[in-house]
């Protein structure tokens, strides 16, 4: 078994999503809810990576971009070329 520390936020709604189980008659731990839904998003996974992508970083962020629009700081001129080698590594 594994711990997982939540946000106050998140915990206060897992709470309320407990308590409208338990008023339908179904009493469920935090613990069978989070399992449920770690499952649900498991068999749905396509549906959980578009919801991070839509949360991505801003483009000045990128380390992509920021090199793009400073080559100076690269041993090459053409930043078209070579480029994953220097951003991802």
């Amino acid at each position: 078994m594994t711990t997982v520390k939540l946000d106050p936020e998140d915990d206060n709604i897992l709470e309320k999503l407990r308590a409208k189980m338990i008023l339908r008659g179904k009493k469920m731990s935090k613990k069978d809810i989070l399992g449920r839904l770690i499952k649900h998003a498991a068999e749905n996974e396509d549906i959980l990576s578009n919801d991070f992508m839509d949360q991505s970083i801003p483009l000045e962020e990128d380390p992509a971009w920021s090199i793009l629009n400073e080559p100076h700081e690269l041993e090459f001129d053409d930043t078209s070329t070579r480029i994953d080698e220097f951003v991802y590594k």
